[in-house]
């Protein structure tokens, strides 16, 4: 929009084939803006637009999309670009602005930290900053300018200690089809990474999200207990560039799955897990993952949990919150197809004869994304195979949805989810096999 001919102007259209663009923030002009567009291939860039359309690319990762921007104090200026590929990153464009200056102090000053600036009095003089990691929930400080001093302030769930949590390392490898896949480790701290119970935990989405470097307190929780945590960016994940996502388009259950197969196999040709030892846990579409994983490879995994998942692909159409939008519909007619013999072979729920290992189900009463019929349809499916036995734990959980957030429902969640991990990967599972 123009104020001063208070006109409408056209930049861009969806309909313009090749890319997409989302607009970030202004320019400190007050006339161009900066957008993160689409490749053909590779991560997407950030790009600065003038307003008749021009395009001027500003900063690009080889591997991974631009996550954010940090701005000044004062919101007027774009001092750098961020990436979370590995450890986040920063591509400066105002190396020397004085805040960028303040910021790579604190940088150093905080080692293995990542600081962001939380908020400052309006003469920027004091600056209260946040210092976080993937061991570190987040501490803030008080950073005065002119005496050059930082004070601590407050922690982020003070209780607990940063130095007894695991440090997550980022990995990488070659799916079958030679595709480079990214992800996360997280080891059991003072472990040394051989022949570990390991749990695959994929997330959720899947188109868009992604895992990324930070604290993530089911992840520390699980590594507290001794167990190693994959979690793999496998293809169809956002983060990596338009062509990387949409590559995952109808392949939930193909090759999207089989690149979490290749990551469960890579960590044991690294001699990171036992064998043995492998579990497959995830919510949401990490749940069906994780159903679809010890259906599609009976052989590979001891166990898997779903939780909060879908489990029938053909139900998506016809239950939650997705498909009461055209829109919606349209997305999942984009990324699962329509053929019913095509979604009934990638349903896990319909898959359900050849799963051989126990399993875990649980979903929110309240869940309109991923409704309970969905563990239901998948419960069904087991018991219609003669395989109810297998159903160690099913329960529908009342007042919560996508994701539980009362504390006793996710002290009785997670009491099972490690209760069910010991026994068939953990310590109780191997002083049974020693025991034989």
């Amino acid at each position: 929009y123009d104020a001063d001919d208070k006109s409408w102007r056209k930049i861009w259209s969806e309909e313009e084939p090749g890319f997409t663009m989302t607009p970030w923030v202004m320019h400190g002009d007050g006339k161009r803006f900066y957008a993160s567009m689409s490749e053909k291939t590779g991560p997407d860039g950030l790009y600065l637009v003038d307003p008749d359309g021009k395009r001027e690319l500003v900063a690009r990762d080889d591997v991974s999309d631009p996550a954010t921007v940090i701005m000044s104090l004062d919101d007027k200026d774009v001092l750098g670009v961020v990436f979370n590929s590995t450890v986040p990153k920063i591509q400066w464009l105002l190396p020397d602005h004085p805040d960028a200056l303040i910021l790579k102090a604190l940088h150093k000053s905080f080692p293995d930290q990542w600081v962001s600036f939380s908020n400052a009095t309006d003469d920027g003089n004091l600056i209260v900053f946040t210092a976080r990691s993937d061991r570190n929930p987040g501490e803030f400080f008080l950073f005065d300018r002119k005496a050059g001093k930082a004070t601590y302030l407050a922690s982020v769930r003070q209780w607990m200690d940063p130095e007894q949590m695991s440090t997550m390392k980022d990995i990488e490898f070659k799916a079958r089809d030679g595709l480079t896949i990214h992800g996360w480790l997280t080891l059991p701290k003072g472990s040394d990474g051989k022949n570990l119970p390991l749990i695959i935990n994929p997330h959720g989405g899947p188109h868009g999200p992604y895992d990324d470097w930070g604290f993530n307190p089911e992840v520390q929780l699980f590594a507290s207990r001794g167990y190693a945590v994959l979690q793999p960016n496998f293809r169809g994940s956002g983060g990596f560039g338009k062509h990387f996502t949409e590559i995952g388009y109808r392949q939930w259950g193909g090759t999207m799955q089989d690149d979490v197969t290749d990551a469960t196999q890579w960590a044991i040709e690294q001699g990171i897990a036992d064998p043995k030892r492998i579990c497959i846990y995830g919510a949401s579409y990490g749940a069906y993952a994780a159903l679809m994983g010890v259906a599609k490879e009976p052989d590979l995994y001891q166990c898997a949990i779903g939780f909060v998942g879908v489990y029938d692909l053909k139900t998506m159409f016809k239950r939650g919150d997705i498909q009461e939008r055209d829109s919606g519909v349209d997305f999942m007619e984009e990324v699962l197809g329509t053929s019913d013999g095509d979604l009934n072979a990638r349903s896990p729920a319909r898959l359900a004869e050849r799963i051989k290992v126990p399993v875990v189900l649980v979903a929110g009463a309240e869940d309109r994304r991923a409704p309970p019929v969905q563990s239901e349809v998948m419960a069904d499916g087991l018991k219609n195979a003669g395989k109810e036995k297998l159903i160690e734990e099913f329960y529908i959980q009342k007042g919560e949805a996508h994701g539980f957030y009362r504390v006793e429902n996710n002290e009785k969640l997670y009491s099972a989810f490690l209760s069910f991990f010991d026994r068939h990967i953990g310590r109780a599972a191997a002083e049974s096999t020693a025991a034989r």
